[in-house]
C-alpha cells in the first residue's frame, strides 16, 4: 500500500478484518493460519475465541491485547504502585493472560502471514 501511495496509484479497498463469529468461519480462519488442519471437533473454538472478541475489528482487538502486554511488561520491568500490572502472584491477572493467549497467537500468525507472505504461508 505504501508503494502504491508513493506512485500515486489508487489503493483498492482493504477487506474488513474482523474476528469470525460463526463456528464454521472460526474453524476456517484458524485452519488458514496453520499448516496442520483440524476438524471442529478437534478444536475448542470457545477457548480460542472469547465471547467478547466475536465480530470485533482486528485492529480493536490488537489495541486491547497491547494493553494486556503493557500490563505484563510493567509488572516485570517497571513496577510502580499506581500502574495497572499483571503479576504472576495474582490469579485473576494470570487468568486474563491465559484467556487471550490462544487468540493472540492466531492474530500474530495472521499478521505475519499478511506482512511476510513469502515466509509465512500455508502449503
Amino acid at each position: 500500500m505504501k508503494e502504491a501511495q508513493e506512485r500515486a496509484e489508487e489503493i483498492p479497498p482493504q477487506p474488513k478484518e474482523v474476528i469470525p463469529i460463526l463456528p464454521k468461519d472460526q474453524e476456517e480462519w484458524v485452519n488458514s493460519l496453520f499448516p496442520i488442519k483440524k476438524q471442529s471437533e478437534e478444536m475448542d473454538l470457545g477457548y480460542i475465541f472469547p465471547q467478547e472478541s466475536l465480530g470485533r475489528k482486528l485492529g480493536d482487538m490488537i489495541r486491547e491485547l497491547k494493553d494486556i502486554r503493557d500490563e505484563i511488561s510493567h509488572g516485570l520491568l517497571d513496577y510502580e504502585e499506581e500502574r495497572k500490572v499483571v503479576s504472576i502472584d495474582d490469579a485473576i491477572a494470570v487468568q486474563k493472560v491465559y484467556k487471550w493467549l490462544p487468540l493472540t497467537k492466531c492474530i500474530a500468525r495472521y499478521m505475519m502471514m499478511k506482512e511476510f507472505p513469502g515466509v509465512f504461508h500455508i502449503s
